[in-house]
């Protein structure tokens, strides 16, 4: 059963919402709350899976109310509503809110967040993990990269493809970027298939609020990591997200779905990223059971977490809202047969694009011997195409 607050000091916005999910959702555990301050008192007393909140409220207002959820009940989803599709209010709610819709816009699209958003929780059992990743404003990017971003900007006539070329490069600008973007209540009716055009849309004024003024991106500054290269990570990710492209493009992949695939496979160990800077000492054992074992590295962290890097990825993507497809192909990136596999797509793509890096990187080991899922691609009659992929990727 989930639970879920609804908060509004417009009665009539409450009874809209009571209407639409006793209709469609008799299965929630639903409450209402007519204001911050009584929101709150009912989060003291019973912790809720998701909390929806109108953002202009008198007194507590829907940021505070989620400030201060985020630091009771980290793992409970964050969700903003607002009549005002301005950029500020926006920009306000990125830290305390996992997503931020129209108030008046369509219900489907409020409850089918909340299903989405509920649904990937079953993928991380581990509840200190929902509450790490639940808790995660901005992920660490890289100095050289962010240093490389901020001189463009500052340039008097700064280059929108240069900008998007620069966030590209790294999976902690893009993963935050894509989510700002791609929020419903942008109003678009396709979310943003690539970086370049996630920074169009969103206008230089509007990047520079979001590197100068909010500071949403940050350097990595955490202590290293024995066995771990965070440079070694990045450069992994954006290989795989290239490789992935060109195995989609190779599958005559419409234009759209190939630069998701890129995506993906930038995207795919961002949970590593998130496990790496937010639980360094564990993390690390996790590393030293890898090298005990000589298993993959994401059989070390189930056996030690209950879940592994793709779930945790797939979670804090999730949350943030964006794109179902490039979400599943984090999600199964190591194991492709627990997707929905008809046939080629993302997840395949990414998980082949990542398969086929980490056999040339572990040559000889054990984590090369299993890095591709044979019998997945025999049984969807795809394993011909294997050569011409590597011939493609040029591995």
């Amino acid at each position: 059963m989930r639970r879920i607050l609804f908060v509004d000091d417009d009665p009539a916005a409450l009874e809209r919402i009571r209407e639409a999910v006793q209709c469609r959702h008799p299965d929630w555990e639903i409450e209402f709350a007519a204001s911050g301050t009584k929101a709150w008192e009912k989060i003291v007393h019973t912790p809720f899976d998701v909390v929806v909140t109108d953002w202009d409220m008198p007194g507590m207002d829907g940021a505070e109310l989620l400030f201060k959820v985020m630091h009771r009940n980290p793992q409970t989803v964050r969700i903003a509503l607002s009549d005002q599709a301005d950029r500020e209010t926006l920009l306000q709610s990125l830290g305390p809110a996992h997503q931020h819709l129209s108030k008046w816009g369509d219900l489907e699209a409020l409850m089918g967040t909340i299903t989405r958003a509920t649904k990937l929780r079953d993928l991380l059992a581990n509840e200190r993990l929902q509450g790490l990743v639940s808790h995660v404003l901005a992920l660490p990017s890289m100095p050289d990269l962010y240093l490389e971003l901020l001189e463009e900007l500052r340039r008097e006539e700064p280059s929108v493809q240069r900008i998007g070329q620069i966030i590209s490069r790294d999976l902690g600008m893009s993963a935050k970027i894509l989510q700002f973007v791609n929020s419903a209540f942008q109003g678009r009716a396709h979310p943003a298939a690539g970086i370049e055009e996630a920074v169009t849309f969103l206008g230089i004024e509007t990047i520079k609020a979001l590197v100068l003024s909010l500071q949403i991106f940050s350097l990595y500054s955490h202590a290293s990591i024995e066995g771990f290269s965070f440079s070694e990570l990045w450069t992994h990710s954006w290989t795989t997200g290239v490789l992935a492209r060109r195995i989609a493009e190779a599958e005559n992949l419409p234009a759209r779905e190939a630069d998701q695939a890129f995506l993906a496979g930038l995207l795919h160990d961002v949970g590593k990223l998130v496990l790496a800077s937010g639980l360094p000492t564990q993390y690390q054992t996790a590393l030293a059971l890898r090298a005990k074992k000589q298993s993959a590295l994401w059989e070390a962290e189930q056996t030690l977490f209950g879940c592994t890097h793709a779930e945790v990825g797939a979670y804090l993507l999730g949350l943030w809202g964006l794109p179902v497809p490039i979400v599943e192909a984090v999600a199964f990136h190591h194991v492709p047969a627990q997707g929905q596999n008809q046939g080629f797509d993302l997840v395949i793509a990414v998980h082949v694009a990542n398969g086929l890096l980490h056999e040339k990187e572990n040559a000889g080991s054990a984590q090369a011997s299993s890095a591709l899922d044979l019998d997945l691609l025999v049984c969807l009659g795809l394993q011909d195409r294997l050569p011409f992929w590597k011939e493609k990727a040029s591995v």
